[in-house]
């Protein structure tokens, strides 16, 4: 469910109300809940350990209240904290999660020496394997871990697991994640804080993962074993719908779907509500349709150079906090002569084609395209992603009829992996057959 709200800045933002039963999304339950994002127990003298201490990381604030007899949970304020940054707290008394208060950039937890992930595995090919033996649960698993000079990570079925039950199995390497049914894989040691090794992050959708491109709404989950990743975020809005005329003449293409890039931090396990702009359309009728760039459609008699014309939707990811990590507005639909601003630009009435990578669509003597961003793909997009394989596509091209009635091209998208699809794609004028504007994507790559 959905609600917007303002917040104190005056900036609007999402406010997402999650479902406390994740299973409804496809995602499995989280580690061992000994660490909660966003919340501490109530900060009383009394309950304090010793003084608060100026630490760097939320693992060094685990680190210190381990090494202490009477401690039996921290909170660590990051440099985001408010009103504590870089601080450890650390307390004598555990709360109840009934007692957790709100608080921003900060992470509360108590002593917890699993870092494991429920309901994952890695793939075996025979080099990684070292041996399964015996056991009903994941402590006498990880012990014998522990005990094995070779082992790196193991894997422990439980016993209703459907493949091979009260089984632990020791591995040498991770390597690709795999869904398991009743099952837990940690490594060895956890590395609280400590930079993720490959495949120790993985992105839980309907298959896990550590990159994943994403067409549809979806909720998903990134958990690591215990470390931190870092995930590569790639955003394509929806294309503009091409424009119209009531004189049935000149029609601008749209502007193809905004790109934004960016990077999230994943300290553990994050949860991302992601959504997907489709493509320009006359009626926008989903339940989210307060948050996308629109506009009505005049009636002929106000159609002008200047009327509004039918922008893609945005594409766009929000986390558990209700903070949006990335947005990319659809590109901007096509006028009655002018064309729609995007990505790519559209290209003008008068026959002209869309630009692409990012270019200016087509100008007329008379019209004026779209206007580009001005953002290269193999420069400025392509080395953030080594899974993900980009290409500008062409724009569209604008119609050989008679100038009267020549309509603009379409802004050129992106291809994902030589897909024969563009992502974001601008509609050419009305009158070419084509003129509604393709759906946008979003791109995760966690970074090892």
């Amino acid at each position: 469910m959905l609600a917007s709200y303002y917040s104190k800045s005056g900036i609007m933002k999402l406010g997402i109300y999650f479902v406390t039963v994740f299973g409804i999304f496809g995602i499995v339950s989280s580690i061992p809940d000994c660490l909660k994002s966003n919340k501490t127990c109530p900060l009383e003298v009394k309950h304090f350990s010793l003084a608060p201490v100026s630490l760097t990381t939320w693992g060094r604030c685990r680190d210190e209240c381990n090494a202490l007899e009477n401690c039996t949970s921290f909170t660590f304020f990051d440099n985001r904290g408010v009103p504590f940054k870089r601080l450890c707290f650390l307390f004598t008394q555990k709360c109840q999660e009934s007692d957790l208060i709100t608080c921003e950039g900060c992470y509360s937890g108590y002593q917890c020496n699993y870092c494991s992930v429920e309901g994952l595995a890695f793939s075996m090919d025979g080099k990684n394997l070292i041996r399964m033996l015996a056991a009903t649960n994941e402590e006498t698993c990880r012990e014998q871990c522990s005990k094995d000079k070779s082992c790196a990570y193991y894997t422990i079925n439980f016993g209703d697991s459907n493949l091979m039950p009260n089984t632990c199995i020791l591995m040498s390497a991770s390597s690709s994640p795999e869904v398991c049914k009743s099952c837990r894989t940690g490594p060895k040691a956890c590395n609280f804080g400590a930079t993720c090794k490959p495949n120790e992050a993985v992105i839980l959708s309907s298959t896990p993962a550590t990159f994943q491109k994403f067409e549809t709404n979806v909720t998903i989950k990134i958990e690591t074993m215990g470390c931190s990743a870092k995930a590569n975020v790639l955003a394509i809005g929806g294309g503009g719908t091409g424009g119209y005329s009531y004189n049935g003449y000149y029609y601008g293409g749209g502007g193809s779907g905004f790109l934004k890039h960016s990077s999230t931090f994943i300290p553990f396990t994050k949860i991302f509500s992601i959504f997907i702009g489709q493509g320009g359309k006359d009626i926008y009728n989903d339940k989210y349709n307060q948050y996308q760039h629109r506009s009505q459609r005049v009636t002929p008699t106000q159609q002008s150079t200047s009327s509004p014309p039918f922008s893609g939707q945005l594409s766009m990811v929000v986390d558990e906090n209700e903070d949006v990590i990335i947005r990319a507005q659809g590109g901007e639909g096509g006028y009655s002569t002018a064309g729609g601003n995007g990505f790519s630009g559209g290209g003008s009435a008068g026959g002209q084609n869309g630009g692409n990578n990012g270019s200016d669509g087509g100008s007329s003597a008379q019209y004026k395209g779209g206007c580009g961003s001005g953002i290269d793909i193999e420069r400025d997009v392509q080395p953030l992603f080594r899974k993900f394989h980009l290409d500008p596509a062409a724009g569209n091209n604008g119609s050989t009829s008679p100038s009267s009635s020549a309509y603009g091209g379409g802004g050129g998208g992106v291809f994902v992996n030589g897909r024969n699809y563009s992502y974001g794609q601008g509609g050419d004028g009305e009158g070419s057959g084509i003129e509604k504007g393709n759906s946008g994507v979003i791109l995760f790559e966690i970074q090892f």
